[in-house]
């Protein structure tokens, strides 16, 4: 993560939502698009801020992937 400002990744694991960052640490989500599309897991991470917000994101399955924002929903709790 040495590519996120400190401010941004700090707010992100103090569960606050900075600009242009949609998710927050342990944000369940699903996956809208790609391979994995159907799936849904958890926000474990950011891992970029370029070209879009990447997260890290433990799937229900138990593996962990990097995907974009614009390819997750946040689920309702």
């Amino acid at each position: 993560m040495g590519n996120i400002p400190k401010n941004i990744e700090e707010a992100f694991y103090e569960g606050n939502l900075s600009q242009g960052i949609n998710y927050k640490i342990n944000d369940s989500v699903f996956v809208l698009k790609g391979e994995l599309s159907g799936e849904s897991g958890a926000v474990i991470s950011i891992e970029s801020l370029e070209p879009e917000p990447t997260y890290l994101v433990e799937l229900g399955n138990g593996g962990d992937v990097v995907i974009a924002q614009s390819n997750l929903k946040l689920l309702d709790s």
